[in-house]
């Protein structure tokens, strides 16, 4: 659905699959997910983990049941302005050297 936006922004194969699975469901299983998209459930859960590490997806437990959904496309702006700040400090290191 998102391939070629998703892809330009640096997410794998199974990041993509499973963030577009999230972003059509808003808030899924690692189950439910690994149905949508046709990939195990383990690898699901390690997928996810990674998508949360980026700031992709946020996860939310009621009663020992673990759902992941989209992060607002706000906060995903705040994170690339952080990452563009912290690359502009990064040049300036290197330019002083």
């Amino acid at each position: 659905m998102y391939d070629f936006e998703l892809t330009a922004i640096g997410l794998t194969e199974n990041q993509r699959a499973t963030y577009s699975g999230i972003l059509e469901l808003g808030k899924a299983t690692p189950a439910r997910l690994s149905a949508e998209t046709g990939i195990n459930r383990t690898t699901v859960y390690a997928v996810c983990k990674e998508l949360k590490e980026k700031g992709f997806v946020l996860e939310d437990n009621l009663r020992g049941v673990t759902y992941y959904y989209p992060t607002p496309a706000k906060e995903l702006l705040k994170i690339t302005k952080k990452e563009r700040q912290a690359l502009v400090e990064k040049e300036l290191i290197i330019e002083e050297l």
